[in-house]
């Protein structure tokens, strides 16, 4: 992205951000206690010129938005506590998911359940096994299949 490209970015968002408060330049300036003049104010809704980083925090403490969304907005990339703070989310739930993972892989060996068993035991979490028209368990499994299908989709729920 070019310098201009970035300053109409900026010119932008500075707008967007102006009329959802019902400022004008005017404000922005005295709100800023002087550290936006109102030259720089003016090309900057115009799009004629990106702030400085500085400025922009100073822009985004005095429009009382995150530094990172006027950092972003004026084409500079977020800071590295924005970036630390991330990667620490990320990485903290990736362990929570891998713990989970470890301890479905501790409680669940299925490979020497039957399939009757499972669909079975599929039928009794579905309710199913007492209404008449559900077969006994040493019948075909696959009927087991064909009614539990049709009743975890009036549930919501998609076994396929």
């Amino acid at each position: 992205m070019t310098e201009t490209d970035q300053a109409a970015q900026w010119g932008e968002w500075l707008h967007q951000m102006l009329d959802e408060r019902g400022w004008r330049q005017a404000d922005l300036v005295r709100e800023s206690n002087g550290l936006i003049k109102r030259d720089r104010a003016s090309k900057w809704v115009n799009g004629n010129e990106r702030p400085s980083h500085r400025l922009a925090i100073v822009a985004a403490n005095t429009l009382g938005v995150t530094q990172e969304s006027a950092l972003t907005a004026a084409g500079y990339s977020p800071t590295v506590e924005s970036l630390v703070a991330d990667r620490e989310a990320l990485v903290a739930e990736y362990e929570v998911r891998m713990r989970r993972l470890r301890e479905l892989d501790q409680k669940v060996d299925l490979s020497s359940v039957s399939s009757a068993d499972l669909l079975g035991e599929l039928a009794r979490r579905l309710n199913v096994a007492e209404e008449p028209d559900v077969p006994a368990l040493d019948e075909n499994a696959s009927q087991w299949a064909l009614v539990a299908r049709p009743r975890s989709k009036d549930r919501g729920e998609d076994l396929t």
